[in-house]
């Protein structure tokens, strides 16, 4: 008897470690990343915020690292036998989560611009990102520079997501060994 249900209860705990378990997980860490972002920083063992936005820009008032929303939609997690990889396919990511220095080559470069005849714009020529709608447009030498990239990190190892996954896994097993 003892034995049927010591079976069982190991039956039930491959199950949960190889089928639901990574589910979980991956649910669970999926959750814990996407909210960084409504957050606005990163917890590991404490809450870091993220580091403000300098100077002006058209963002103001938009949740730092939201423009569209690319890069927050493009976290996914893949399940890889008892591995769980997280990531993004987005290629300002890195920078981003690691923060870094961004090296630009100058060179020559096309402004466009547009003269505004009524508006709120009325009587001045302004940069305008549409060539096509634009009134003329100049050539520009543009020389070297570097952006500053702080750490505004979303995704990785955080002593926080281990103790809240630790905490899920060791429960479910008692459930298990219990027979609940």
């Amino acid at each position: 008897m003892l034995e049927k249900i010591l079976q069982k209860r190991a039956e039930r705990l491959h199950a949960y470690m190889n089928k639901q378990l990574p589910k979980e997980v991956r649910k669970i860490g999926l959750q814990f990343f996407l909210s960084r972002f409504r957050e606005q920083g990163w917890l590991d063992k404490s809450f870091e915020p993220w580091a403000k936005r300098k100077g002006k820009d058209r963002r103001k008032g938009r949740a730092i690292l939201i423009d569209k929303g690319r890069l927050r939609n493009s976290i996914r997690a893949d399940i890889k036998g008892h591995s769980i990889i997280f990531g993004t396919d987005v290629p300002y990511a890195k920078i981003h989560n690691e923060g870094g220095t961004i090296n630009r080559k100058g060179g020559e470069k096309v402004l466009a611009f547009k003269a505004y005849t009524r508006g709120k714009h009325k009587g001045r020529t302004l940069f305008h990102a549409n060539s096509e709608r634009a009134d003329y447009a100049q050539k520009a030498q543009i020389s070297d520079y570097t952006i500053d990239m702080p750490k505004r990190q979303f995704i990785g190892e955080s002593a926080h997501l281990n103790k809240v996954l630790k905490r899920k896994i060791e429960n479910d097993i008692k459930k298990i060994l219990k027979g609940n």
